[in-house]
């Protein structure tokens, strides 16, 4: 009976190696699944899309062609997506106290304008396996009476397609 339930255990802790890890999201889908890298005169690019292994740092462009202002900050909701639906990937709790500045508002884009941001999902102490992610970016109108959401797909993957 004893030798059943080591090569059980035994078994079960050899099986749980095999599994791959996978990234961190809350279990309910995000309500707005659909969304574009542009919206209202506001895009949002990726210097990159691609990537072999977590990023150590993402480039990224914001450009607003509109005729309104618009308030934004650093801070970007990542989202992966699980069974063809997008997630959010969670912060820890102590990243907001870590980086302050890491909020979305503080700065403003006014017609016409544009602004470079880094995105670093190391420094945010996030760990990233390979599948799709986004990045989600929420604009606040000047007169805050609505806001703009753009995002920009990237994926990690593994394997380095042969050109």
């Amino acid at each position: 009976m004893k030798k059943a339930i080591a090569v059980l255990v035994m078994g079960f802790l050899l099986s749980s190696c095999s599994v791959p890890a996978d990234t961190v999201v809350l279990p309910e889908p995000v309500p707005y699944q659909k969304l574009g890298d542009h919206s209202e005169g506001i895009t949002m690019t990726l210097e990159e899309d691609t990537f072999y292994t977590q990023p150590e740092y993402m480039n990224i462009s914001l450009v607003n062609r509109g005729s309104e202002s618009y308030h934004y900050g650093t801070f970007y909701q990542l989202e992966y997506k699980s069974d063809g639906f997008w997630h959010i990937v969670p912060y820890r709790d102590n990243v907001f106290a870590k980086y302050p500045d890491f909020k979305n508002t503080g700065r403003m884009m006014l017609p016409d304008h544009g602004a470079d941001q880094v995105y670093s999902p190391k420094k945010l102490d996030l760990r990233l396996f390979s599948g799709e992610y986004r990045l989600v970016k929420t604009f606040v109108h000047s007169d805050f009476n609505y806001t703009v959401t753009v995002a920009v797909p990237f994926k990690i993957t593994d394997r380095q397609i042969e050109k």
